[in-house]
């Protein structure tokens, strides 16, 4: 089904709204069309419109107030990996002299 897909591509995941950029925590609800998964803004905030493509998986940091603000949305927020990088100079050093 298209809406099991959709909730399954915001795992592990935010959302951004893409008419305004801004990162919303995501919960995947089941409260629409005979408890077909939606995903929408932990925070209860819409995201004007229906057509599904106006939320889009991202791992960046959430950046909506109401999320940051709001205890069950943090806690439905994706930590955001760190990356990691080599220090190149550890690998061209000498370690003892």
């Amino acid at each position: 089904m298209v809406l099991d897909a959709t909730a399954a591509r915001f795992r592990n995941r935010n959302g951004r709204n893409t008419s305004s950029g801004t990162v919303h925590a995501v919960e995947i609800k089941r409260e629409w069309l005979g408890s077909a998964p939606l995903p929408v803004p932990a925070c209860g905030s819409g995201v004007g419109g229906t057509s599904g493509r106006l939320l889009v998986p991202t791992l960046d940091a959430v950046t909506c107030h109401r999320c940051q603000n709001s205890p069950a949305a943090r806690a439905a927020a994706q930590a955001v990996p760190t990356p990691y990088q080599y220090d190149l100079l550890d690998d061209l050093l000498p370690t003892a002299i």
